[in-house]
This record gives C-alpha cells, structure tokens and sequence, in this order.
C-alpha cells in the first residue's frame, strides 16, 4: 500500500512538473527580426500607468549599439540611440524606472564608456570613460552589489571594476 501511494505521488509531481514547464514554455517567444546584434544584458522594472496599473518595462542592449525598450511586455521593441554610439558593444544595462537607466558599454580606452538616461532613452548623458589603452570595462551590470563588474545599490551610487584584459584593476565610484 505504502508502494502505490508513493507511485501516485511520484506520478502526480511527474504530471505537474511537465504542464507546469510546457505552460512557461509557450509564454517565451524568439524574437529573431528587427535589428542586427548579440543582445547581451536584459533589465526589467514595473512602472505605473495613469489608472496606477503596474505594466513591465524590459530595457535590453547589445552590439552594435543597440538599446531597446519594450513598454508591453517584449510585444513591440523601440530602438533608442547614443549619440555616436553605433559601433559600441552594450555589454550591461539597469534600469530603476520607466524613465532612468544606465547602460556600459565595453572595449579598450574610450569604448568603455557608461551613460545614463532620465527620459526614457531620449537622451543619453556619458557619466564615465577613459582614454588610457589599458582601460576596459567588461562584465554586467546588476542593481545590487553582488559579483557582477558594476553595480548600483541604490539608484545613486554606482561602484565599477574593470580590467579583465590586464593585471590592473580600477575601481570607481559614482
């Protein structure tokens, strides 16, 4: 008796398990069309809507300069853009609202660079870089300090580590 109850309980958390992944699984979709890049960090905040509805805003970015925002849920994307900004590799992204973000990007001397918006991706505003050849900013941003290269604990103060190419490590602090 102990056996059959036990196989019935193996089966029923078999069952739930495999409905439970098929229903996550049809909730993700591949988006592959729209614009040419490695999208390599995603951040996600809730905003509030004038009814004060909570709605997802994901902000994502990549290579070849690209940041996108989507205000439904990753349904439609919208291409915001650097000012001069096209050849750089967005390797992290973190967004505190609708509106503020901030965005790194990666590469030697002045390619590693971090901006910052308070319009929603309008306009963006170059809070650090450094013209030295040894400079490189690598890694990922998070909004808690916690092992990534960059991090923001709270929205206004941001700790950075980069030198993943050399032996030298600059720290900076916002």
């Amino acid at each position: 008796m102990a056996r059959k109850r036990f196989s019935l309980v193996v089966q029923f958390f078999f069952f739930f398990f495999l409905f439970s992944a098929t229903a996550q699984a049809r909730w993700w979709r591949v988006q592959t069309k729209g614009t040419d890049t490695n999208l390599r960090a995603v951040t996600a905040v809730y905003a509030h809507d004038r009814n004060g509805l909570q709605f997802p805003v994901v902000w994502t970015s990549g290579s070849n300069g690209v940041i996108l925002k989507s205000l439904d849920a990753g349904k439609t994307w919208l291409r915001l853009h650097v000012k001069d900004g096209d050849a750089l590799d967005f390797r992290g992204i973190v967004a505190f609202s609708e509106k503020t973000a901030y965005v790194m990007s990666s590469g030697e001397a002045d390619k590693s660079r971090i901006y910052k918006t308070t319009d929603g991706g309008e306009t963006w505003n170059l809070q650090y870089s450094d013209n030295r050849k040894e400079f490189f900013l690598a890694g990922e941003f998070e909004t808690r300090i916690a092992g990534g290269e960059c991090a923001f604990a709270p929205q206004s103060r941001g700790h950075v580590v980069g030198g993943k190419r050399t032996p030298m490590f600059a720290v900076g602090r916002s």
